[in-house]
């Protein structure tokens, strides 16, 4: 055996030997699942939210939110104010349905100095519908949330119509009432108007928590366990 040949079969008994890595646990994967995800969603915020988000705490850091007689008028600073995001987004381009959820389901979750205000019922709606999306999302076994997410995939990559979409749908998730007349609740009236930016985020803005949390990361270690059993 050559000198060259002879250290290579030493390299690779060096590697068959080597201690394995040790292996991360449960909580430690979860935490860089976090780690990784919470930033990325932060991000990924449509620009008009981070904008609310920016101006409401601004507004609440100097006490001026108590001077906000009704919540249409602090959606009308939202709506004109200088953008301290860092999005610089200027006012024609902001959303104003964006900027409503916002502000409104700042209200509805009691945030500090919005106590005076009040939600509109058609805002109350959508927001107690969203509740509801959030909770029965929630309650989808992560294994049949992966399965549908992995289905869904597969039929939109081929380019299935909306109707074999809509049955899969309902095949996994009709069991935990998730269902159209739902999804049009949290959605709300003007659905027809809203952009693909608009429309995604009214679907997934209470759903931002759940994303990062521990359903999720058993969601998405299901996929992959589904992704594999495929590839087989």
């Amino acid at each position: 055996m050559t000198t060259a040949r002879l250290k290579q079969e030493l390299a690779r008994l060096r590697q068959r030997t080597r201690p394995a890595r040790p292996l991360r646990s449960e909580r430690e994967s979860f935490e860089d699942f976090q780690a990784r995800e919470i930033p990325r969603r932060n991000r990924e915020l449509p620009s008009s939210v981070k904008l609310a988000r920016s101006r409401i705490g601004w507004l609440r850091m100097v006490g001026d939110l108590l001077g906000f007689a009704s919540a249409e008028q602090l959606i009308e600073d939202v709506l004109e104010a200088p953008d301290g995001s860092g999005s610089r987004l200027p006012p024609q381009e902001r959303s104003r349905v964006l900027i409503e959820r916002e502000v409104y389901a700042s209200i509805w979750r009691g945030d500090p100095g919005l106590q005076h205000l009040s939600v509109p019922p058609e805002w109350a709606e959508v927001l107690d519908a969203s509740e509801t999306w959030r909770a029965r999302l929630q309650s989808v076994p992560p294994a049949t949330f992966a399965r549908w997410l992995v289905e869904a995939r597969r039929v939109m990559q081929d380019g299935s119509a909306d109707a074999q979409i809509e049955a899969l749908a309902g095949r996994h998730l009709r069991e935990y009432r998730i269902d159209e007349p739902l999804l049009e609740r949290v959605v709300g009236q003007g659905v027809l108007d809203l952009s693909s930016e608009e429309l995604s985020w009214m679907l997934n803005a209470s759903l931002q928590d759940l994303f990062v949390s521990q359903w999720a990361f058993e969601v998405g270690k299901e996929k992959e366990v589904t992704d594999a059993g495929e590839l087989e």
